[in-house]
């Protein structure tokens, strides 16, 4: 009997009901996998698994496809799935204490056994089935929290609020992406990727990309593969966005772009609008909480900055404004109280005002930093803002985190960083008492944020721990730079981003050119050479791939670097681009 291959599925059904076994599923390097041989690689995992005593699996696989093989497997045969956040030796290690046994793609760790899917699947009895009964919805998985303000937190999920967050988005946006196929930049491993890349796909019938994409130029390029698509993203990787990038061949390719993991920047959301014609869909919610609301930032209508309340969420207020909800992606009879304030605007609508536990006290004063924030983030001279409380010597104080704005960029390097703290301050000074105000400031190009767009806040306390005076006795001796200041850096996965300024005195500037010096094209190589070699592990160079040259690279001036290692063809894929646009481009290939 042939099942419509554009019908949704209740999730604990979905294996039990089956679809026609040629409707897409999955694409994996480009081939095609259809249903006939999904259920036939669940079933055959599933009958491993069944044989095997251990209840609590730890489960870390880089590919959408065999992940949903391996959890779908698990679930059906009464096992536990613990979601690892990373496949790296600590992290298997680690969970290995936890669980009864790991599957998938951890890195070897001294005594860890980690089982292959791969293997679990061959070593099946071709001709042994599993008989699929429908999920217990009282089943439970378990996932980590993004870890951002410290240790990941362990989360137990039972599978009714799974099911209940797959037919809210279901109901949500369900007809908008009909068979558009989704692709990702972000991980299944944590709760936004699992509901919005795998689960959601898998029940409405729609196939998924299995790859999770590094570099935003190849997934543009992709778009133009599939009829439709839906772009699962979050903040850290929408923020890094340019206008060199393929807008138009993949405008008429998307179907929607959803956001969330953090809060996307007004200008971010803007500037997406501009290239694709619609802001992202951003999505508010929490490991914890699941799905609570959504919003679309149009830059040309007003109250955009408002979010509206999923089906079902029961929204209130405490008594310090903290938000307040019941909801059928919580357990029954749950009241969640979030750590965020709000501002109730409208039925089921209200905005966010900052988290109620970044109030602190300095000099026995009352200062909210959110508020703090806001008030630093009006000035014209700022795109963002983050304050932190500072212990140093003894006495308490606040530090300031600054992205600039392109104006507040320009008075930068007019006026210099000193000038610019005391209009700041200045501006500040006009709500706040002297001792409340910053003491401490940072200028970066953005903030450090972690593989769900969670800001990092060691990163954040990092920027203020000042270097030792061996450390400057030593940097002072060395005659020659040869390399770019780092600003900062941000790191997503096989991705990183390295923000850096390339300094008048830079050693290669002399000579080339003496009217007007630029950085050598084989400076910019060698450049991502040094920093791939400083954040993946790299063979021996072997060759240099679709090299480009496109605006030449001043001093003094401000740039990009992002590097994204390909760890199957050993290669490195750069991108060097500032305020002016894209000065170099290619792949290095390592052996």
């Amino acid at each position: 009997m042939n099942m419509r291959t554009d019908h949704f599925l209740l999730l604990q059904k979905l294996l039990v009901i089956g679809r026609d076994p040629s409707c897409e599923v999955a694409w994996c390097s480009g081939r095609k996998v259809l249903w006939g041989e999904f259920a036939s690689d669940v079933s055959r995992l599933a009958a491993q698994l069944q044989q095997r005593p251990e209840v609590r699996w730890g489960l870390y696989l880089k590919d959408g496809y065999p992940f949903a093989v391996a959890l779908m497997a698990l679930l059906h045969c009464g096992k536990i799935p613990v979601l690892a956040g990373s496949g790296r030796p600590g992290a298997g290690a680690g969970l290995a204490t936890q669980v009864d046994a790991l599957l998938g793609d951890f890195e070897a760790a001294d005594g860890v056994t980690v089982n292959n899917i791969k293997q679990l699947i061959d070593s099946s009895n071709n001709h042994s089935e599993f008989l699929f009964a429908e999920l217990n919805a009282t089943q439970t998985l378990e996932l980590f929290t993004s870890g951002s303000t410290g240790e990941p937190k362990c989360e137990v999920k039972q599978l009714k609020q799974i099911f209940a967050e797959l037919e809210t988005l279901q109901n949500s946006w369900g007809n908008r992406l009909g068979n558009a196929v989704t692709v990702a930049t972000v991980s299944h491993q944590h709760i936004y990727g699992l509901l919005f890349k795998v689960l959601w796909p898998l029940a409405a019938g729609r196939a998924f990309v299995s790859n999770s994409y590094q570099d935003p130029q190849t997934l543009l390029e992709d778009a133009s593969n599939y009829p439709s698509i839906n772009w699962v993203a979050s903040p850290a990787h929408l923020k890094r966005l340019h206008e060199a990038l393929p807008w138009n061949t993949a405008k008429y390719h998307l179907t929607a772009l959803f956001s969330s993991g953090g809060l996307l920047p007004a200008d971010s959301a803007g500037q997406l609008q501009q290239w694709l014609g619609e802001p992202p869909i951003e999505v508010y919610g929490s490991t914890e909480s699941g799905g609570i609301a959504w919003r679309q930032q149009w830059c040309d209508r007003s109250c955009s900055d408002d979010w509206q309340a999923f089906p079902g969420v029961e929204l209130s207020q405490g008594e310090r404004g903290e938000l307040q909800l019941r909801s059928p992606h919580l357990p029954e009879n749950v009241t969640l109280v979030m750590a965020d304030a709000v501002k109730i605007t409208g039925e089921n609508k209200f905005q966010l005002l900052g988290r109620l536990d970044r109030i602190v006290k300095i000099e026995g004063k009352r200062l909210s930093l959110p508020e703090l924030e806001n008030r630093l983030q009006q000035d014209s001279s700022v795109q963002e803002a983050r304050m932190l409380l500072l212990e140093q010597g003894g006495r308490q104080q606040v530090g300031a985190v600054v992205v600039l704005s392109d104006k507040g960029q320009v008075d930068y390097k007019k006026q210099g960083k000193a000038a610019l703290v005391r209009q700041l301050k200045s501006q500040l000074g006009f709500y706040y008492e002297a001792v409340l105000l910053p003491r401490k400031w940072r200028f970066v190009e953005q903030m450090p944020m972690n593989s769900q767009g969670k800001l990092l806040q060691n990163k954040l306390q990092a920027l203020f721990v000042e270097p030792s005076m061996e450390h400057k006795t030593v940097h002072s001796k060395q005659k020659l730079k040869t390399l770019p200041l780092i600003l900062s850096e941000q790191r997503l996965d096989n991705s990183v981003t390295l923000n850096l300024r390339v300094e008048s005195d830079l050693a290669y500037l002399p000579g080339h050119f003496p009217s007007t010096p630029i950085v050598p094209g084989v400076v910019q190589i060698r450049w991502a050479d040094h920093f791939s070699r400083q954040q993946f592990p790299l063979g021996v160079f072997a060759s240099m791939e679709a090299i480009k040259f496109q605006k030449v690279l001043r001093p003094e001036t401000d740039f990009q670097l992002t590097l994204t290692f390909d760890e199957t063809k050993k290669t490195i894929t750069f991108c060097l681009q500032s305020d002016n646009g894209v000065h170099s481009q290619g792949r290095l290939k390592f052996v």
